[in-house]
Order: structure tokens, then C-alpha cells, then sequence
């Protein structure tokens, strides 16, 4: 099978996030036995290269955020003079959706890995909403990472067929389970002030009693925002920024913790959650769709938005070991129920199915 996948996301830029992380995981495992080509937004680090027996292809290298721009208008082009039998799509910033299955024949499949149309309409007072539901309607093969997306999508596209197939935590973070040994709150992702909820988060910390800091690990758009609302919210002694961490580090960082403040407004499917669950470590959320479905009965989830329950709840649970070693335990059963090899199979299957079906 030749399979062509457009992903605007890139590991190896500040701006990774899960997504890139999904293509990535999902297309090594397809790429043993399949041809797959990748095609992301340029950056100044990237260049056309194979890993994981995956060739990644770049479009025109320009600052971000214009090279995603950028990427939407080299999409139409390489889609209609590729070989593959099958294009992939994830639905990417700033407009989610191309609404390629207008323009060309072979078989789309849309991820909807990014599909914040209305909290980006309501940030930004933008009609993103508007052109995601006129572009996402387009679609007949959709794949979605949990069941409250899947439902998003039928609203949207009531014809398509609608598969959910989740993502999965890292391997390796099922290696390093949860010890909670170090006096910490442990923050882990791609910096953005609004959709992960940094604001929310730094109100969070004034709960947290002497003795109990915060600890945000990741970088993004906003980290020189963030070093300067720490400071001018006078909270220097107890909140520190210790940057970008990647491989193992990343889950030395959460099983060390006392709990993880999972602070997002809203998300697709977390990864950064995930392997938290795989890890073992008690989480404090906030009680959104997003992380009711993904945690399931194995986190503490407090009012939406409420920055002092958030971070009452956080004290609280640090202080409670009993509580602390249950969810742990509940949220590394949680995990088993996740994994990439299943992903990936799925995936696979899907796109065997659609090819059976166009077949002439």
C-alpha cells in the first residue's frame, strides 16, 4: 500500500506536539510493510529525511507561524500529483481542515487529531467554527481518538463512516512507575496560555502549601509569557520552570512527582494524560468531557475552571498517601487498555477496508 499522510505537527521543532507523535508512532509500525510518505509544515531544523522507514517530505520553510500556512497551500498539489493509493490527512492548525476530499479522487482519510474549530473561534473571534463544519463535512473516512470526538464528527459529517481508534502511551513509560518521592506538582506539555491552561494552573499554585512547589517542564508559544506571569503574580518561590523534556526524562519527571496537574481547558486525546496513566502518578484534572473519558474514574477531577478547587485538590491529594497509592493503581489499569501496536492495527485494517470498498 502507498500511503501518503499530510501532518503539519513535526517532532524536532519547539512546536511538537501529540499529534506528531501519533504519525510517528502509527507509521513505523505500517511502514514495515507498506510505503509511507510523511509531508509536515517546513521549519528551520527539518529536512527531507527517512526515519523509522518512514520518508518525511517538508514544505517551504518559513516562520511559524506563516510555515503552516504555508503548508495548507502545498497540500492540494502534492495530493493530486502523489502516487499513493490513499491519503491521510490530520486535521491541523490554524484551520483544521483542508477539504481535500472535494478536489481530488483517491480515498481521504481525515485524524482528527486537531479539532478545536470552536475554542479557537471563541479565543480569537474568528469564524474558524464556520469554515471547519463547511470543510469537515467534505469527509467520508474519518478516524477519531475517543468516543465525545466521535460524536463531535457526526454532527458534522453524518454520512462518513466514523471509527475511533484511541492513542497509546509511550512503551517506555510503563518502565518507570510512579515513587512520588520529591515535593512537587509536576506540569508537563507544550506551553500554549490558553488551551492548556497555564493561567489556571499559576492561580492553582497559590493553594499550594510551603514545602510544595510546582514544577512545569515543556516549551511552546508560550514560555517568555510564562517566566514573566510567574514573576509578576509574585510566585518565583514556588513555581519554577525547568524547560524541555524529552525521552525518559520526561517520565522520571512525572513518576517523581506527588500528582500531575493536568490543567488543559481542552483536549483531543492527551498524550502527556496517557502516559501519565501508564505511570502511575495521581492526577488532578479539571471535569471536562476531554478528561472525563480519557481518565475514567482515575483521576480527581474538580469543577471546570476553578483554579482554587484545582488547587486544593492538589494539596489535598499530596498530602494523602491512602488516596495517592489507590489512583495510581486504578490509573495504571486504566493504560492497559491503550496501546500503539492496537492503534496501529486498527489503522491499518481501516485502510484496508476503504481501498476494498473504492476498489473499481
Amino acid at each position: 500500500m502507498r500511503i501518503l499522510h499530510f501532518d503539519s505537527d513535526s517532532l524536532g521543532t519547539p512546536y511538537a506536539g501529540g499529534q506528531a507523535r501519533r504519525t510517528r508512532e502509527i507509521n513505523k509500525r505500517l511502514a514495515r510493510r507498506h510505503e509511507v510518505t510523511v509531508v509536515t509544515a517546513g521549519f528551520r531544523s527539518l529536512r527531507n529525511e527517512t526515519i523509522d522507514g518512514i520518508q518525511y517530505l517538508r514544505t517551504l520553510s518559513l516562520p511559524h507561524p506563516a510555515n503552516f500556512v504555508w503548508y495548507f497551500a502545498e497540500i492540494l498539489p502534492r495530493a493530486v500529483f502523489s502516487r499513493s493509493q490513499i491519503i491521510i490527512e490530520d486535521f491541523s492548525s490554524p484551520f483544521t481542515a483542508s477539504g481535500l476530499p472535494r478536489l481530488v479522487r483517491r480515498p481521504v482519510v481525515a485524524v482528527a487529531s486537531y479539532f478545536m474549530g470552536q475554542q479557537v473561534a471563541q479565543r480569537y473571534h474568528l469564524p474558524v467554527d464556520r469554515w471547519e463544519a463547511f470543510a469537515v463535512a467534505s469527509y467520508r473516512h474519518l478516524i477519531a481518538l475517543t468516543d465525545t470526538q466521535s460524536g463531535q464528527l457526526r454532527s458534522l459529517a453524518p454520512r462518513a463512516e466514523i471509527r475511533v481508534i484511541p492513542n497509546g502511551p509511550d512503551y517506555d513509560a510503563r518502565a518507570h512507575p510512579w515513587q512520588g518521592d520529591e515535593p512537587y506538582v509536576a506540569f508537563l506539555g507544550r506551553l500554549d496560555w490558553w488551551t492548556k491552561g497555564l493561567d489556571l494552573l499559576l492561580e492553582a499554585a497559590r493553594e499550594l502549601p510551603n514545602g510544595l512547589s510546582l514544577k512545569i517542564a515543556g516549551d511552546g508559544p508560550a514560555r517568555d509569557r510564562l517566566q514573566r506571569e510567574i514573576v509578576s503574580r509574585g510566585l518565583s518561590d514556588r513555581v519554577h520552570t525547568i524547560g524541555f523534556l524529552d525521552g525518559s526524562n520526561r517520565h522520571v519527571f512525572l513518576a517523581r512527582a506527588k500528582a500531575l496537574a493536568f490543567s488543559s481547558r481542552y483536549e483531543n486525546q492527551s498524550l502527556v494524560g496517557l502516559d501519565a496513566l501508564a505511570i502511575g502518578v495521581p492526577i488532578v484534572a479539571f471535569d471536562v468531557p476531554s478528561s472525563r473519558e480519557l481518565f475514567a474514574g482515575s483521576a480527581v477531577l474538580t469543577p471546570p475552571f476553578d483554579s482554587h478547587a484545582f488547587g486544593r485538590a492538589l494539596t489535598d491529594l499530596a498530602s494523602d498517601n491512602t488516596r495517592e497509592a489507590a489512583l495510581s493503581s486504578q490509573a495504571r489499569a486504566r493504560a492497559e487498555t491503550f496501546s500503539w501496536d492496537k492503534a496501529a492495527a486498527a489503522q491499518e485494517q481501516y485502510y484496508n477496508d476503504i481501498l476494498t470498498q473504492t476498489a473499481p
